[in-house]
């Protein structure tokens, strides 16, 4: 159906007024899906950015974690 209505909106366009049209038609429906798509990839970047920043973190941990008062591990107690 989408599909059948998407060629109809086309058909009509080229009929009224040739390509310009079309294509002025096509640029208003695509541009907020660029910017949208825009967004979505700032907000994974922001994401794989926080993600690596998490394991840094959970990986230097453990390193410090073990050490008390004097510096000795906690193996040693």
């Amino acid at each position: 159906m989408w599909g059948v209505l998407m060629s109809v909106v086309a058909i009509v366009l080229m009929k009224s007024g040739g390509l310009a049209n079309l294509q002025t038609m096509t640029l208003m429906v695509a541009l907020p899906f660029a910017v949208l798509m825009l967004v979505m990839c700032f907000s994974l970047w922001k994401g794989l950015n926080a993600d690596k920043n998490t394991l840094r973190l959970k990986l230097i941990q453990p390193v410090f974690s073990g050490r008390g008062k004097n510096g000795k591990t906690a193996w040693n107690k």
